[in-house]
């Protein structure tokens, strides 16, 4: 007969001498950061955040840096298993040619500072998984784009073939390279939702020009559960669309809020030169439209618990 006294002692034990794998996360502190450090924590990784603020969420070590000084802090690599580069100016601003210099260097320059350190710093790091998005693509129209599809020629699908350029890099160290380039994100708590349904609580449903561009969209906890499965997943390498299976026009999205929300409203079409008079350039990314397929991401075996967009609003969105 077992004594679970003394079971109970040499697991702890045992425990103890199992060191959890580290996860460093930039950008730890917004929308995906969050939810993904809750979920790696859950799973039993130790997270820590590479962050200009001392403050984190419960349980996180805090690393601060300082892109500008050009400076990491040498203990917040040596440890590190997997690296995570969340980091980057919202491109949801009005873009002048001064924040359109802090989106590039918020991304690009950044994932270089982490480069740069780890060729000096002796560090274990397996897996470097960036962020990216399918603005890469530019304005697709009704074609259907995988990861193969060459890249747009706009300012955002230039950020992005940037960004993914600094996270190839780290194949020169022998790091497994990981990229997501994300649709739009479905969440409560920011993004998109939000602003669409402070706007239907005044009954106006806001649609972009005529409202038929494709938005590839993906729920915050599918988009979470991707990062996990690229950090345990040896096989997963280069770049993968991380979306739904099953992408919708922007109107369909704005009505589909409106039907779970039972909210009566009136669809306001919002024009191009109005979008481009109060957004500049940000104002043309959403009326782009981009159609992509996941069947990549499928085939490394990954199921997604949010795939129409009816089930994952009433998700987000409970009445």
């Amino acid at each position: 007969m077992v004594n679970v006294a003394t079971f109970n002692a040499g697991s702890f034990l045992l425990l103890k001498f199992i060191k959890m794998e580290r996860v460093l996360i930039t950008g730890g502190s917004g929308l995906i950061g969050r939810q993904l450090t809750a979920r790696l924590q859950k799973e039993g990784y130790e997270v820590c955040w590479l962050t200009r603020s001392k403050t984190a969420a419960p349980g996180v070590t805090v690393f601060t840096w300082n892109p500008e000084k050009k400076f990491i802090p040498a203990e917040a690599l040596t440890e590190t298993d997997h690296v995570i580069h969340l980091a980057g100016a919202s491109v949801a601003w009005l873009w002048t040619s001064g924040y359109k210099r802090k989106i590039l260097s918020s991304r690009i320059d950044t994932a270089q500072l982490i480069f740069d350190q780890m060729k000096i710093v002796p560090n274990k790091v397996k897996t470097f998984i960036s962020a990216s998005g399918i603005g890469y693509y530019g304005d697709g129209g009704d074609r259907w784009l995988d990861e193969k599809a060459p890249a747009g020629n706009d300012f955002l699908a230039e950020v992005c073939v940037k960004w993914e350029e600094a996270a190839n890099q780290f194949q020169q160290l022998n790091k497994r390279v990981v990229i997501f380039r994300t649709g739009i994100v479905l969440a409560k708590e920011g993004g998109t939702l939000p602003p669409l349904i402070l706007s239907m609580k005044f009954g106006i449903a806001p649609i972009f020009g005529n409202g038929r561009q494709f938005y590839s969209w993906i729920h915050i906890d599918d988009l979470c559960r991707m990062y996990l499965e690229a950090i345990k997943s040896e096989t997963m390498r280069g770049v993968y669309n991380a979306v739904a299976p099953n992408p919708v026009s922007f109107k369909e999205l704005v009505n589909e809020l409106g039907n779970v929300r039972g909210k009566m409203k009136i669809n306001f079409p919002v024009p191009k030169f109005l979008l481009q008079l109060m957004l500049g350039g940000f104002g043309d990314t959403l009326l782009g439209s981009q159609r992509c397929t996941s069947d990549k991401i499928h085939t490394e075996g990954f199921l997604w618990e949010h795939s129409d967009l009816k089930h994952a609003i009433e998700n987000l969105l409970p009445n």
